[in-house]
């Protein structure tokens, strides 16, 4: 798996200073550290993509955040906002081996220090350590292409998970990648405040007719007792073990 690409919209709604942060980024730039921050393998291409990794090495791992803190829950009220998130994508999943692991959205403690030397399935976000539990406070959303034996569900093989400071996905369900090698996907991720719902929904361009394909997810998380007020977000990729 290699060359995810990037389009980015974010809303956030605060009910907390009856305000919205809006950004839109319609194009990835170098020399833009005031907005998005590349790290490791990520650079952005002449075209305004982001490409995550390069297929003709080993043992990458790329991610972007937002450079600025984003606030999704007021210490003063304890209330929770509202937000969603939308980006295109595109997958080489030609070959869904152990070279591929996915993409994924995250949220964490601004400034987090993601750890060393776990390239592959642990999307450089967790270890083997702590029975492959985060070091800090971690939310994310997987686009799994590959299957690992020791932490995805046994029952489907590629999936999108939605994961509580886990590699373990705390709500899952199955997600045809070999069906769309290289075709664009749009996915929205959006959260209820007032219900707590963490959801998830996809499609592509081009459209598949295998009725197990499923297109949305969700899950009951309150964001408030799980992350600090003020998190970093970013999207994260990885490719093959080392």
């Amino acid at each position: 798996m290699s060359n995810p690409f990037f389009f980015l919209s974010f809303v956030l709604l605060l009910p907390f200073v009856v305000d919205s942060l809006y950004f839109n980024f319609t194009s990835f730039r170098a020399g833009d550290p005031e907005n998005i921050v590349y790290h490791g393998d990520a650079t952005p291409d002449e075209d305004g993509t982001v490409n995550f990794n390069n297929a003709e090495q080993t043992s990458q791992v790329g991610w972007i955040t937002y450079s600025k803190k984003v606030p999704i829950w007021s210490h003063r009220t304890g209330k929770a906002s509202n937000f969603n998130t939308s980006f295109s994508f595109k997958i080489d999943a030609r070959n869904l081996s152990a070279d591929g692991h996915g993409i994924c959205f995250f949220l964490a403690p601004m400034g987090a220090q993601l750890p060393a030397y776990s390239v592959g399935g642990f999307l450089n976000l967790f270890t083997r350590k702590n029975n492959y539990s985060s070091s800090f406070p971690l939310v994310h959303v997987e686009f799994d292409t590959f299957n690992n034996p020791g932490w995805d569900p046994k029952d489907v093989g590629s999936h999108v998970g939605i994961n509580d400071n886990s590699l373990v996905s705390s709500n899952y369900t199955s997600w045809n990648a070999s069906s769309h090698n290289q075709d664009i996907g749009h996915a929205k991720i959006s959260y209820d405040s007032v219900t707590k719902n963490l959801s998830v929904t996809w499609a592509y361009e081009l459209t598949t007719s295998d009725p197990k394909e499923s297109s949305s997810l969700s899950y009951i998380i309150d964001l408030t007792k799980v992350l600090p007020s003020e998190v970093m977000f970013g999207f994260i990729a990885a490719f093959k073990f080392g």
